[in-house]
């Protein structure tokens, strides 16, 4: 869910800790995290999607997938590609993501007058929002088949040496935590090499906090859409 200002405050006062990221990479990651809800708000709240007709569901999973492809570009995944999405919340955060996304969602009516053009006649979806972005909905199913045939398309391309695991929305549970709680996994293998190197793909501020908790020595946050 994040941590308002966090992320403000600590760049501010330990800015040494922000790297740009260049290409080619500095160094390739051994193991890519990618929480995939970050980059469905990334694509949704971004100027050019500000409008209703720019955040159909065709258009945000393209973007989507373009920001997936600048995390594999960047990265250079060698051993595993962990894809993690929001699967439905404990009951208390289920709660408190529907008041805040509702409310939002009714302030956002109240500003822009309604228009018969946002409402498909078909039925279908026809623009994303922050209660689209929910596990259970049409989008979110939409979103699950078309992830898996982006993972078929990079297993059939240059990434077919590499392992891909997609955890996704039918599976309960925050992107992050079943990101950390893999990673953690991963750790207490008795093969597992200290020297690997990791990066986790995540724009709320709170995925510092769960970093520090791994006490992983090689792990970096990519911040989307930055």
């Amino acid at each position: 869910m994040g941590v308002p200002g966090f992320f403000k405050w600590l760049s501010l006062r330990y800015p040494h800790i922000i790297e740009t990221v260049k290409k080619p990479p500095r160094s390739k990651t051994d193991f890519l995290y990618l929480d995939i809800n970050a980059l469905f708000h990334v694509a949704t709240r971004n100027k050019a999607s500000s409008k209703k007709k720019h955040r159909t569901p065709r258009r945000v999973l393209s973007k989507v997938f373009k920001e997936m492809d600048a995390a594999f570009n960047i990265c250079e995944p060698q051993v595993l590609v962990y894809i993690a999405m929001d699967g439905v919340a404990p009951r208390a955060k289920m709660n408190e993501q529907r008041s805040r996304r509702y409310l939002a969602q009714d302030n956002h009516k109240s500003i822009l007058p309604s228009s018969p053009s946002n409402t498909s006649i078909s039925g279908n979806i026809s623009s994303i929002d922050s209660v689209s972005i929910s596990a259970g909905t049409s989008f979110m199913q939409a979103a699950n088949d078309a992830i898996r045939y982006y993972i078929y398309q990079r297993l059939n391309g240059r990434a077919r040496n590499l392992q891909i695991i997609f955890n996704d929305s039918s599976v309960a549970g925050e992107g992050e935590h079943k990101i950390f709680r893999f990673l953690n996994t991963q750790r207490k293998h008795p093969g597992y090499n200290s020297k690997f190197k990791h990066t986790v793909c995540g724009g709320d501020a709170d995925f510092i906090m769960y970093a520090l908790l791994t006490h992983e020595p090689n792990l970096r946050i990519l911040r989307p859409g930055v």
